[in-house]
């Protein structure tokens, strides 16, 4: 298991109402549910990004991802940026991240939006200091996180 998407070199990826995990038991993780890069985009209305190592979302490389209506949980990341990537995120839930629901690989030129979304837990990964270099958030309810003892599905 490795990604469930890969999106590069100007590629189009448009999903809606799936689901984009490890196993469905929580067995086993897959290492990150969805790559945009290379100047490709991904659009996601809808989807479950869930049971991941790594991340949910990786926006890099000129590339851009946007996500409606999804819900990002159990992993260390929700969406992971670096190289001018652009990611938008609006009425999204992001739930049981072991580090944060947001991280930036380095100090670049990326781009956020972040709006009508529930964050439990922290905003930003609290061991990566880098932050996109334009972050609009708006409308967010920003609450206590989740232990995974306490989620019932």
């Amino acid at each position: 298991n490795a990604y469930a998407v890969w999106t590069a070199n100007k590629g189009v990826s448009v999903l809606a109402g799936c689901i984009l995990a490890g196993n469905a038991d929580g067995t086993r993780k897959a290492f990150g549910g969805a790559v945009v890069m290379g100047r490709g985009v991904t659009s996601l209305v809808e989807c479950q990004l869930e049971n991941q190592e790594e991340f949910c979302m990786m926006v890099d490389n000129d590339a851009a991802a946007n996500a409606v209506g999804c819900v990002f949980q159990a992993s260390e990341v929700g969406c992971l940026m670096s190289d001018r990537g652009s990611a938008s995120c609006a009425r999204c839930t992001f739930r049981l991240m072991e580090g944060g629901a947001f991280a930036q690989l380095k100090s670049d030129d990326n781009k956020l939006l972040v709006k009508d979304s529930v964050i439990h837990g922290p905003m930003w990964h609290p061991g990566m200091a880098a932050r996109p270099g334009k972050v609009l958030s708006s409308n967010n309810d920003l609450l206590p996180a989740i232990h995974h003892d306490e989620h019932d599905d």
